[in-house]
């Protein structure tokens, strides 16, 4: 995963304000790990500061489906991928 990828950008992104938050780490858990302790709230933050058009590059690259990258936002955040925008640009 070269640093200048899409989930080095949301990992530096979830890492801003509740510590930080590996891409490695990241990924497992977009995959399905659950998150521990204070990674549920940077991983929340690297999802929903980060534009709902990225998901689809984030999850190309971690080898997720679209929709399974949507289950699992559903999972971490409770939206879809249009609330997500909604929330984004309502905002």
């Amino acid at each position: 995963m070269p640093a200048g990828s899409t989930l080095h950008a949301y990992a530096r992104h979830g890492s801003t304000s509740h510590g930080p938050l590996s891409p490695e780490r990241l990924a497992a858990i977009l995959r399905g790990a659950e998150p521990e302790g204070p990674e549920a709230a940077r991983v929340r933050q690297a999802l929903l500061e980060t534009p709902a058009a990225a998901l689809g590059p984030l999850a190309a690259e971690i080898g997720l489906s679209v929709s399974a990258i949507e289950q699992r936002l559903a999972a971490l955040c409770g939206l879809d991928i249009a609330g997500l925008d909604r929330l984004q640009n309502d905002a």
